[in-house]
């Protein structure tokens, strides 16, 4: 934006100027915020109040490093709890964030890392080391790594010390370390946190007690096992209101009081369990929220990860009396294996019961009429009964596993006017789906292993914005009463073969944003790709193989105009075979692995915004190719048969950051081959690996490409190795060749017996 060309705009009010920033991207707004803008903002006195009213109105804004991947197989999938601006990038971030320390303008800042990998971890690092402390802006930081996916050893000491600048801002910290037993120095010291409101510990060693963090309100915690029996909740801060416990903890000790003490005043309290549940752990769990609860009590939580083990009958009693004697007004209450109902009386607005057995009377429970959220889970009882006691305010409702017989059942939903969640997955719907009436209200619809072979007569809620249908039985994508609301649809793990999503059955252009077709049918048809709606962002086909001739190309064979809009397209498993390929110039992340391409395919190598290029497990064995664009940050090439390399750039200074050449067949690599010798510098790059694992590593002098290396690089993996326990696993990881303080280590295989 040239501010210099608006001088038309100097005089409007505030008010126009509001109505003007609620129609605007952000990208475009934070332009605003830059420095460079202030002789603009300085002739329109009307845009400052304006700019900062709408800071003000979001409350927040936010950036975040998320994982590339998508989680088909949770529960329930967690709500995003990142309010506010969404931000698009660090610079972004950081122009904000610099421009409400200038104004003074009270706000949250959100910053998370829940990567799988650590291609941007320094990219976080040098972020948050460049915010300045401030008192009007309150910062969040979250660092999240899979317990599953995370192949990298940490040193959290190191990590934590990047927060050491704007240590004084930060009012809310989460991390979680996925494996204890992975990294080194992950011992959180609680002393230096004493000014935290929100603290979230997982997978990490805690050293001091939490009554130090003096004015911490908020506390979710899953100790590591060998400090689960150090846990005192008599050693929990007076302030603390909201409280977290994950875990199979030796409640045991937590309860047993050394002297007559004050406990805090919990409101909202969740206790989620691992492992066997014995009936002296529940009589445990009964004397903590004893302790915990009253009348400023609003929700108790009880979870349990696998649903089948242990008893929580005795639960229910003990609740009930200990809810009348400290006149407990709980809003929202969750249950896993009772038998008994709750009282009644309660005013409870959110309602989870999960694996409530056979036959429990659940029809016969008197349900509060002030309940706006429930969630039945592996409940089996009488369906038409269930569905006449509901309330009718309710705003979600979920019904999973339930084993209910809909032959002979009133599948009108519509009198739940206030509906915008409905789930209705694992409950053998079949065709029942087309009795189903939705309410017009519903946003989110979950039909997900339903046996579900066809949408054709499916009339869906008219305000609809996104659909699950995974795990079904659907054979065609198309010519379904969509309504144009939507937004995003997941379809995988059916037995597709046709996808037409071009228009609606009413003949309408549908604007889809997201797309998930993973796990079909081997071989898809041309429609997969040729009848897609063209506003499309990110679109998946994992494991898909489309017949698509010989002389049509993805942007060729497109029915409406103009190009798709993907940023990022994940066609991992997708054999293309000799067909050409042409894919859009918005694409930011391209997954082409597992494809049996023998050539780099020419139209990667203009994408002028493609950032991640992962081309793993191919049959490439020479790239010789010039990019013609410096953004690529992430290349993945591992896997392939590859015996010559080099690349060329067009300018002297490349975005790269990560090149990863895992089991190739070169026999040698030196900074040459991405074109230092031509003098193309990579400051940036801080990852390099050259690791093998099913092949013996390239004969590489790595003392002497370590001095050629561009100062950014921290990692380098070849061959130096040793056997580490690794979530409990003996695994053989790879050792950092390069001294960095960070990144120590790197999981490679599980030690074979």
């Amino acid at each position: 934006m040239v501010f210099s060309h608006f001088n038309l705009l100097d005089n409007l009010s505030e008010d126009l100027w509001g109505q003007i920033l609620s129609h605007v991207e952000i990208y475009e707004i934070t332009q605003f915020f830059k420095r460079n803008s202030q002789p603009f903002l300085q002739r329109n006195h009307n845009i400052k109040p304006a700019l900062k009213s709408y800071i003000r109105n979001a409350g927040s804004f936010s950036y975040s490093w998320d994982s590339d991947a998508t989680y088909l197989f949770d529960d329930q999938p967690q709500p995003n709890k990142l309010g506010g601006l969404k931000l698009q990038s660090k610079s972004q971030f950081q122009t904000l964030y610099d421009y409400c320390i200038r104004e003074k303008v009270p706000v949250i800042a959100h910053l998370s890392y829940k990567k799988h990998s650590t291609e941007y971890l320094y990219e976080f690092k040098d972020l948050i080391e460049e915010l300045q402390p401030s008192s009007t802006v309150k910062l969040s930081v979250e660092i999240l790594f899979s317990k599953y996916k995370n192949n990298y050893a940490i040193d959290v000491a190191q990590l934590l010390s990047f927060l050491k600048k704007a240590k004084s801002s930060i009012y809310s910290f989460s991390i979680d370390l996925g494996q204890d037993d992975a990294h080194y120095n992950n011992e959180i010291n609680l002393s230096d946190l004493k000014n935290i409101e929100i603290l979230k510990l997982c997978n990490c060693f805690v050293k001091g007690s939490f009554l130090e963090c003096d004015n911490l309100k908020d506390l979710t915690y899953a100790p590591v096992p060998s400090q689960q029996p150090q846990f005192r909740i008599w050693e929990l801060p007076k302030l603390l209101r909201r409280l977290s416990l994950r875990g199979t903890l030796d409640l045991g000790q937590s309860v047993v009081e050394p002297q007559p003490i004050s406990y805090p005043q919990i409101e909202e309290l969740e206790l989620h369990l691992d492992g066997p549940v014995s009936p002296g752990l529940v009589t445990n769990l009964c004397k903590m929220i004893l302790q915990l609860s009253g009348p400023w009590t609003s929700k108790i939580k009880i979870s349990k990860f696998d649903h089948d083990s242990g008893s929580f009958d005795i639960f229910i009693p003990f609740f009930n009396t200990h809810v009348r004697e400290k006149e407990i007004t709980l809003e929202s209450l969750s249950l896993v294996q009772t038998t008994a109902p709750p009282l009644s009386f309660l005013p409870l607005t959110e309602l989870e019961l999960v694996k409530m057995g056979d036959n429990i009377g659940l029809s016969s429970w008197k349900l509060p009429v002030t309940l706006e959220k429930l969630t039945l889970v592996k409940v089996h009882e009488n369906a038409s009964l269930v569905l006449e006691m509901l309330p009718l305010r309710l705003s979600y409702l979920r019904l999973s596993r339930c084993n209910i017989k809909w032959e002979d059942v009133d599948l009108n939903f519509a009198k739940f006017s206030k509906l915008k969640d409905l789930e209705l997955s694992s409950s053998d719907l079949g065709s029942m789906v087309e009795r189903c009436v939705f309410p017009k209200s519903v946003e989110r619809l979950n039909l997900s292993d339903n046996f579900i072979v066809s949408l054709d007569k499916v009339t869906f809620p008219p305000k609809m914005e996104k659909l699950d249908i995974t795990f079904n039985h659907l054979r065609r994508l198309d010519g379904a009463s969509y309504p144009v609301t939507l937004r995003d649809i997941n379809a995988s793990f059916n037995e597709l073969d046709e996808v037409d999503l071009l228009v609606n059955r009413s003949g309408e252009l549908l604007q889809l944003d997201k797309l998930r077709i993973d796990s079909n049918k081997y071989t898809l048809s041309r429609s997969a790709l040729t009848k897609l709606p063209s506003s499309l962002k990110e679109f998946s086909m994992y494991g898909g193989v489309p017949r698509v001739p010989v002389d049509e190309t993805l942007s060729s064979t497109q029915v409406l105009p103009g190009q798709y809009m993907f940023t990022s397209l994940d066609l991992h498993g997708v054999e293309w075979g000799s067909h050409k390929l042409e894919f859009p110039q918005t694409l930011e992340v391209l997954d082409l692995s597992s494809n049996g391409l023998s050539k780099f395919p020419k139209s990667v190598l203009g994408l002028r915004n493609l950032r991640v290029l992962t081309m793993e497990s191919n049959e490439l064995t020479q790239v010789s190719v010039h990019f013609s664009t410096t953004s690529i940050e992430v290349l993945n090439l591992s896997y392939n048969p590859l015996y010559e390399l080099d690349l060329s750039f067009p300018a002297t200074e490349t975005n790269l950051r990560v090149l990863k050449l895992n089991d190739t067949m070169l026999q040698a690599f030196s900074m040459d081959n991405l074109g230092q010798h031509k003098g193309v510098t990579h400051p940036r790059l801080h990852e390099i690996a050259l690791n093998a694992d099913t092949i013996s590593p390239p004969l590489i002098d790595i003392e002497a490409l370590i001095p050629t290396l561009p100062q950014s690089t921290k990692c380098l993996w070849y061959k130096n190795t040793k056997q580490k326990k690794w979530g409990g696993v003996n695994y053989v990881v790879l050792v950092n060749e390069l001294p960095d303080k960070v990144i120590k280590e790197k999981s490679l295989h599980i030690v074979q017996a």
